[in-house]
């Protein structure tokens, strides 16, 4: 989803750059600098935090990974424990 919205800002921050290079006949550079000034990607993007974020992500998949093979693992312990708990009780004599 983050890949997603950066890719949109960056295409927005494109759109603005096209639509003032268009009107740039009317106005002076300054000017149009001024105006797409608070629109360029770097203003509207934070990378260091989109990293930030990923690296978040990394880890917290990481921990979900363990602690899944940490459930199998007991889950498995059980059913094994289980039936042979089952058969000890069940077996005749």
């Amino acid at each position: 989803m983050q890949q997603d919205m950066e890719h949109e800002i960056s295409e927005l921050s494109k759109e603005i750059l096209n639509g003032a290079n268009e009107i740039r006949q009317y106005l002076s550079y300054a000017e149009v600098q001024e105006m797409i000034a608070p629109y360029e990607k770097n203003k509207l993007w934070d990378s260091v935090q989109a990293n930030e974020n990923m690296g978040e992500i990394q880890q917290d998949k990481e921990k979900l990974t363990t602690f899944s093979e940490q459930l199998t693992i007991i889950a498995k312990n059980i059913q094994d424990y289980d039936g042979q708990a089952g058969s000890s009780m069940f077996t005749p004599k």
